[in-house]
């Protein structure tokens, strides 16, 4: 209680012209205090807050995408191995002398030499799609003209 008795009299002392000066300054730090915890945040959110809904929206509309083609794959039969086979080679045609395959048992190893990113890309999705498979496997590198070299594993869990 001490210090308060002398803070009062301290004030007492003082002009009201410096009252009024301390006033305001402390007036000025509590609304800076408040601007910076509670109100600047909140609009900073309010500002942000259509860009990240639509990128939500956006991730939303991907995810129900994936969710459509896993349901699509899951009512699509499975292929023989012969048949799974025969669809690898039909998804390396349009690459040309840029993809080479070896089958061994239930594995197929596909060879990439200077392909795109665009169409490695492009055929793995196909080989989702067209041969139910997903690469078991992959070593790829890009080389200097900005093409991948290497070569990917499909397991082909086909039926009998």
């Amino acid at each position: 209680m001490n210090w308060l008795s002398s803070l009062q009299s301290r004030w007492a002392n003082v002009s009201a012209r410096e009252q009024r000066f301390l006033l305001l300054a402390t007036a000025l730090a509590g609304f800076t205090v408040v601007w910076l915890t509670a109100i600047a945040p909140a609009l900073k959110v309010l500002k942000t807050a259509p860009a990240q809904h639509q990128a939500l929206d956006a991730q939303w509309q991907y995810m129900r995408q994936l969710q459509a083609q896993v349901k699509n794959l899951q009512v699509k039969p499975s292929l023989t191995l012969d048949e799974a086979r025969q669809a690898v080679a039909l998804s390396l045609q349009p690459l040309g002398a840029a993809a080479q395959f070896a089958h061994q048992v239930d594995r197929s190893t596909v060879t990439f030499k200077g392909i795109g990113g665009d169409a490695l890309a492009r055929w793995l999705s196909t080989v989702r799609q067209n041969v139910h498979s997903t690469p078991a496997e992959a070593h790829l590198t890009r080389n200097v003209q900005g093409t991948w070299d290497g070569s990917v594993v499909l397991i082909l869990g086909g039926r009998s």
